[in-house]
């Protein structure tokens, strides 16, 4: 997946946020798992879900929250007491959901036309909307966990879930300030992005919204750049700021300890961050020379000439031939039209997948750019839907650990390589290989970008300036091996990854996720029925399960541990030298061996520079 491709919203911010410090007691986790049924999905079409589009209602939860106020204490009036106080909880699940699908959709609209200031505005006020009604739910259920219904109402409640409500504290004033404040600025960040800026240069003004002369293209974009970075870095500094000044509210010194512990649910640190950047490039740097031989013409950028329909058309196809469970998930994501995808320049640059709870299932978004790489990054949003389609938690207590979530879209990114291959036939090349080079690619540029927001949440005071020489020389320590590197050196192109503002700090799962996705495909290279059980068991895995138990509980290995990662270096490094020695001497013995270390001496020439 290309960086940026994953844009990720407030939605998941807004969701995490509201939970806190400690609540004055604590209920005991109970070992019994409650039952959803994962059979049952919602009959509504996406089309249908805008028509019915009304916004985040911030009272939707008012009635329910005054029954369930009633068993605060003890309630003699009602002999089933119990049985209300489930019913309740289960009321506010099911409303809240729903109006977690008002929030999707007005996302989905603002991108859909980026430059809609009304639309914008709109999609700021329902996350803040979402994030009031999720702190109000789930303060009332702690309240209720906290009286005389508490040890009943648990059992009803995910074990993985309980800690969200016991933590949960009550939004001060101050606090809903800092959250509207926070929706906000990411608005103003998103339109900033979509507004034209201008530069001099030899003595003439140019502008990001007109064609640039070619010969002096590379030296205008990087003005260009500049001049919307002095924008841009202000707003984001203003971020920064907002949620460390949340983060102290909730008894944190910063947002970056805050969100490692809390929001992100991890059992690693920012220390651990850091430390994978001084070892990475050396132990991934043989698997991508090994994988980038291997290439040959099967490239990520030739142009694809496929419509929505004949693409997924492909990908059913395939999936009908390994796995009945997930050609039923991509039947009914088809059925309701469950996606957006297209090239319209209004549509925002990215990609996504939305989990949509009330309908237990998702949607898809894409812009696409007309290349290979637009399938494959269905593939990966697909990956996203079918977990969303196959597992069901809660959407109010849900976590979501995104370490997990993006192996489900990473890990079939490869498993189905080889159908990409029968597709799109390449005379030399394999497109696994070119997929396990954009895995690496985004291992080496989330570790630089996690290292560049660290830097910027422990100096805020950081101006435009700082910022660009603090990215460019995580760049050059991360070196060559992902496309986005080189212009992120030329151009102050950090301003256009979403992540950085609307997801901070989330970029780090993308490198633990890649080197899982890489042990899982090592896995299946082993043993092609092995490494897709170990796949599809942690599709099924809760969301809300922590990373290290869950790769354990599938038998993968914990990938933020060096001698992990090497190891799995190591197996596909061999492989990928082993298919390279085969594709030469194919070439040999077809008399293409001058054409075939041609496209050998390209790739190596742009991928490693």
């Amino acid at each position: 997946m290309k960086i940026m491709k994953r844009l990720l919203t407030v939605l998941m911010v807004a969701i995490i946020l509201a939970t806190g410090s400690s609540c004055q007691k604590t209920v005991q986790e109970t070992s019994e798992q409650p039952s959803y049924d994962n059979s049952v999905h919602g009959e509504i079409t996406f089309q249908e879900m805008f028509d019915n589009y009304k916004g985040v209602d911030p009272h939707a939860l008012d009635e329910c929250i005054g029954m369930l106020e009633e068993y605060y204490q003890e309630n003699s009036d009602d002999k089933e007491a119990s049985k209300t106080v489930a019913k309740i909880y289960k009321d506010i699940c099911d409303i809240y959901e729903l109006q977690q699908q008002q929030m999707v959709i007005s996302e989905i609209l603002s991108y859909l036309d980026i430059g809609n200031e009304e639309m914008a505005d709109k999609a700021a006020q329902d996350s803040t909307g979402l994030l009031l009604l999720a702190n109000q739910g789930r303060s009332a259920i702690r309240n209720a966990l906290n009286g005389p219904y508490g040890e009943e109402l648990q059992k009803v409640i995910d074990p993985l879930q309980l800690h969200v409500y016991q933590e949960t504290i009550d939004y001060t004033p101050e606090m809903e300030e800092l959250a509207n404040q926070s929706s906000s600025l990411v608005m103003q960040y998103l339109l900033e992005m979509s507004m034209p800026v201008s530069c001099e240069f030899e003595g003439k003004t140019y502008s990001s919204d007109e064609t640039l002369p070619k010969e002096h293209e590379e030296e205008i974009n990087r003005l260009l750049w500049q001049a919307r970075e002095e924008r841009i870095a202000p707003i984001y500094a203003e971020l920064i700021n907002n949620r460390n000044a949340f983060a102290r509210l909730l008894g944190y010194d910063n947002y970056l300890d805050y969100s490692y512990a809390r929001e992100y649910n991890r059992d690693y640190t920012s220390a651990d961050a850091k430390a994978m950047l001084d070892h990475i490039y050396e132990i991934c740097a043989p698997l991508l020379i090994s994988s980038t031989s291997c290439i040959g013409d099967a490239s990520l950028n030739n142009p694809l000439e496929m419509s929505n329909e004949e693409m997924f058309k492909t990908l059913g196809d395939s999936l009908e031939r390994i796995s009945p469970e997930l050609k039923e998930s991509l039947d009914y994501m088809k059925k309701y039209g469950l996606y957006t995808m297209g090239d319209e320049p209004q549509r925002i640059q990215g990609s996504l997948m939305e989990p949509i709870y009330s309908i237990r299932a998702g949607c898809i978004f894409i812009k696409r750019n007309n290349v290979l790489s637009d399938y494959v990054t269905m593939i990966h949003e697909y990956g996203h839907y079918n977990n969303a389609y196959q597992v069901y938690s809660p959407a109010l207590g849900n976590i979501n650990n995104l370490e997990i979530l993006e192996v489900h879209s990473q890990g079939l990114e490869l498993l189905i390589s080889d159908s990409v291959k029968n597709t799109f036939p390449a005379e030399f090349g394999d497109y696994g290989a070119s997929i396990v080079q954009r895995k690496l690619k985004v291992i080496l540029s989330a570790v630089m970008i996690a290292r560049f927001e660290i830097e910027c949440f422990e100096h805020p005071e950081m101006n435009a300036q700082q910022m660009r020489e603090a990215i460019n020389s995580y760049a050059s320590l991360a070196m060559a091996g992902a496309d986005e590197l080189s212009d992120i050196i030329s151009y102050p192109s950090w301003t256009q990854i979403h992540h950085l503002f609307n997801v901070p700090l989330y970029y780090i799962s993308y490198a633990i996720s890649a080197l899982s996705s890489l042990d899982v495909y090592s896995e299946y290279l082993k043993d092609h029925q092995t490494g897709w059980d170990k796949y599809t068991k942690l599709v099924h895995i809760s969301p809300d399960m922590k990373y290290v138990e869950a790769v354990s509980d599938c038998g993968l290995h914990d990938m933020t541990k060096e001698e992990n990662i090497r190891s799995v270096i190591e197996v596909l490094t061999g492989y990928y030298q082993d298919e390279f020695t085969e594709q030469m001497n194919e070439a040999m013995k077809n008399g293409k061996l001058e054409e075939f270390l041609e496209h050998f001496r390209e790739n190596v020439s742009d991928s490693l520079g």
